[in-house]
Parts: C-alpha cells; structure tokens; sequence
C-alpha cells in the first residue's frame, strides 16, 4: 500500500511538525498547496509557533512571504 505524505490527516502532519522549527516548516512546507498552506497558517494562529530561535533577518523574511 502507497501513502503520500499529503494524504496524512491533519492531526499526524501536526505531530510530526512539532519536531521542526517555524522557520523550516515554512520553507519546506509552504507553497506545497493550498491545504498545507491553510494547515500552516491556521497552526501559527491556533498554536502560536515559537519564532524566539528565529533571527530578526529570517523572522521579517518569514513575515513577507508567509504570512497573511
């Protein structure tokens, strides 16, 4: 049986994203398509993702590009 990663429901993509930071989670994830795009930015409002280990340079960069 084949799986795609994008087939995973939304609950398992939240666990396994708990192990990255906000910033590579952005970069690896967004732009995929539109549900990994609505599923991110529907984390950052719901679960307040920690930009704190985030430098000033790619926290702005992550605002302009990501970022509602």
């Amino acid at each position: 049986m084949n799986m795609k990663f994008e087939s995973l429901p939304n609950e398992m993509l939240f666990e396994i994203f708990e192990y990255l930071d906000a910033l590579h989670l952005l970069g690896g994830f967004y732009g995929l398509n539109a549900r990994f795009n609505k599923f991110l930015n529907d984390s950052f409002k719901c679960y307040h993702l920690d930009f704190r280990s985030v430098s000033k340079a790619n926290f702005t960069t992550v605002c302009q590009q990501h970022l509602p």
